[in-house]
């Protein structure tokens, strides 16, 4: 509130953390019937960038988060499948607990329908818990592949479900119901992406993410797709996050004309119950670094800005 204040009313601007404009004057006027409340859509805002990270007081003055995952659980953050049965541990003895791909039992995914499985995780999640009790997030999460459980009774859920992220929701809800005070997060992300029938429970955490599309053009008009799914989850659940992708990841100082992006795909974000967004920017110096880091700060509080 201060930082908007005196943005807002005094014309104060932060454009890097080493880069300000503060005006001096020896007298100010301020109006004694102001009356300004505003609550933003988007509640949790990162931007991937070293100049919020590694500068909290920055961060604070454009309201977005200075680390990546805040609230997680630090060491399960993401695709935590194998973290909590690993496959060095587990395969050799219990194939069984693993995706049946074919004939074979490979251990790229877990197998959700089986219950040792699923206690086996709740077990990892209450000790996780227990060792970062400050931590109210954590994720339960396919590894990053493709490769997920085709046995019989995986097989029908999903055929039932119209997707496979029935059978992950399904097991993901029964591990949020057993730590109620907790939000458990998990991916909606490449063969999870399509929204299952079963609705998620209330501290179960979508984490959508738009690696398929084409960042050239927004989301909307060049991801039909995404943005189906997206509409998708938003009639059976409020608590989404988005994990977009800003960069040009084989080449970060690449010319890469996105900016034009930006706000449409945010603000499409913001009208479909996106109350987490993650922007995957660079995180190291790239091409327009501190520019792309500004702008993408400002539309994560203000999706209606006059982007110009």
């Amino acid at each position: 509130a201060v930082y908007d204040f005196l943005e807002s009313y005094l014309n104060c601007k932060w454009y890097t953390p080493a880069v300000e404009e503060i005006p001096t004057s020896k007298n100010i006027t301020i109006e004694n019937n102001i009356n300004y409340s505003y609550t933003p859509s988007i509640t949790t805002r990162t931007v991937h960038s070293k100049l919020f990270y590694q500068n909290p007081e920055f961060a604070a003055k454009h309201k977005v988060t200075s680390e990546a995952f805040p609230y997680y659980v630090p060491s399960a953050r993401v695709h935590t499948f194998n973290k909590f049965i690993p496959e060095e541990v587990f395969y050799k003895n219990t194939p069984e607990y693993y995706a049946l791909r074919g004939s074979k039992r490979l251990p790229t995914q877990l197998c959700l329908t089986n219950n040792k499985v699923y206690e086996i995780v709740k077990d990892s999640v209450a000790l996780l818990f227990k060792q970062y009790p400050e931590s109210i997030v954590i994720s339960v999460s396919s590894n990053d592949n493709t490769q997920y459980c085709t046995c019989e009774n995986c097989a029908k859920i999903d055929a039932i479900e119209g997707s496979p992220s029935g059978t992950m929701i399904q097991f993901v809800n029964k591990i949020a119901a057993a730590f109620p005070d907790k939000t458990i997060s998990t991916l909606a992300y490449q063969y999870t992406r399509k929204p299952s029938k079963t609705k998620p429970l209330s501290n179960v955490l979508i984490t959508l993410c738009s690696i398929e599309c084409d960042r050239s053009a927004p989301i909307v008009d060049n991801c039909t797709d995404f943005t189906e799914d997206l509409k998708g989850w938003k009639q059976i659940t409020e608590n989404i996050r988005i994990w977009d992708y800003t960069t040009q990841f084989t080449n970060f100082l690449a010319p890469f004309p996105n900016l034009h992006t930006l706000q449409p795909n945010i603000q499409l974000f913001s009208e479909n119950n996106a109350k987490w967004v993650f922007e995957q920017h660079s995180h190291n110096p790239s091409e327009l670094f501190e520019l792309r880091s500004y702008i993408t700060a400002k539309l994560l509080w203000n999706p209606n800005l006059h982007i110009e």
